[in-house]
């Protein structure tokens, strides 16, 4: 290969066009739902923070100043951990709050907390009669 003016190789002088398709509206939703994490605590030199984009089924990490990718979540997993992709309730007879994730809507479930079986639009579910 010729060199170019600046002495290095063409292969090298030339600018690399990164092309991401990213879903913006959704993005936009989990980076308001992210707590704010500085990329500075990475160890590095550098005054952004870490935003979610998401891409094909996958949410990456990266920073909005320089753009490096400190990781890559599936999005189902980053849903859940944001409390996205779950249903919950508050037990009547503990109070104590019941979240289950994979689900939207609950009809039945049983108090992670006191064991009680619960209907989810009515307080206690009906316990069968023993006759």
């Amino acid at each position: 290969m010729r060199p170019t003016r600046s002495g290095a190789s063409p292969a090298t002088s030339r600018s690399i066009l990164a092309l991401w398709v990213v879903d913006l509206e959704f993005s936009d939703e989990l980076n308001g739902l992210m707590p704010v994490v500085p990329h500075g605590f990475a160890g590095v030199d550098c005054c952004g923070r870490i935003v979610a984009a998401v891409e094909r089924g996958t949410v990456e990490l990266r920073c909005n100043i320089c753009g490096v990718v400190v990781g890559v979540v599936q999005v189902g997993i980053m849903e859940g951990l944001l409390g996205l992709d779950c249903a919950d309730g508050t037990c009547p007879r503990c109070g104590k709050m019941n979240t289950f994730t994979g689900i939207d809507e609950m009809l039945l479930y049983v108090c992670h907390h006191c064991g009680t079986a619960l209907d989810a639009v009515n307080s206690e579910s009906e316990k069968p009669s023993s006759e």
